[in-house]
């Protein structure tokens, strides 16, 4: 018998050839003209795609690629870690929509990767900017919405959206078939979100636990407008 596993591997030393019948591009596949006109003095004709050095994920380094979305949830761990403090330090609303713009942004910035460690970095950040304004979301909403909508928002509110792209996301890719350009798809509708600034309050619970009674109190009085309700004219008493 021979015992294969002893044999020592070569390198492909003329590259490799990719069939771009279903993609054409990913990051395994990515193109490189330098590489391309390397190949083709060496080969004398011009590859339909090779791969270049700094995308190296096939053959020994195919391990790179399965590595990527581990790293991605390395960096869910850390966002879920520090998104409870940052928080209670800075705001619900300001956690939430400066880790959306952190998820936008490095998301975008994915586009422009030179290199598979550049790459992986920016889908660690990516990670921790998702998970991050997961967590906000869900307190946020928790702490403003009354008891008959929280439980429908907790459960399927905050997750709904979330299995909803990763439904339509196989159309997309249908349809765009180059990794980069369906990350710009993927990322552009991120950037709708700043316009929801201006239509989410800060959490009035932790705007009291900062001792910012003046600002809870007009959030709540809009809230109690909103669903008919008549307040007192003093909510918070400054004496108590």
């Amino acid at each position: 018998d021979v015992d294969l596993g002893q044999l020592e591997q070569e390198s492909c030393l003329d590259g490799w050839e990719f069939s771009q019948d279903i993609y054409l591009s990913t990051i395994v596949t990515e193109e490189d003209n330098g590489a391309h006109n390397a190949m083709k003095n060496r080969m004398g004709r011009k590859p339909a795609l090779c791969l270049p050095a700094q995308w190296n994920l096939v053959c020994e380094d195919d391990w790179k690629a399965p590595l990527t979305i581990s790293l991605f949830f390395v960096g869910v761990l850390l966002g879920s870690f520090i998104s409870g403090q940052l928080s209670d330090r800075f705001g619900r609303k300001n956690v939430l929509f400066v880790t959306m713009g952190m998820q936008t942004g490095f998301s975008f910035l994915q586009i422009f990767s030179k290199n598979f460690e550049m790459f992986v970095v920016l889908f660690v950040l990516v990670g921790m900017g998702q998970i991050s304004n997961y967590v906000a979301a869900f307190v946020l909403g928790t702490e403003i919405l009354g008891k008959s909508v929280r439980i429908i928002f907790s459960t399927l509110g905050v997750c709904i959206f979330y299995a909803f792209g990763y439904m339509v996301l196989p159309l997309f890719a249908y349809f765009i078939r180059d990794w980069r350009m369906l990350l710009v798809a993927l990322t552009m509708p991120g950037v709708l979100c700043v316009a929801l600034w201006w239509f989410i309050p800060e959490s009035p619970r932790w705007l009291i636990s900062q001792g910012r009674f003046e600002e809870a109190e007009v959030i709540i009085r809009k809230a109690a407008k909103a669903n008919g309700i008549v307040v007192p004219s003093t909510i918070f008493d400054p004496s108590e």
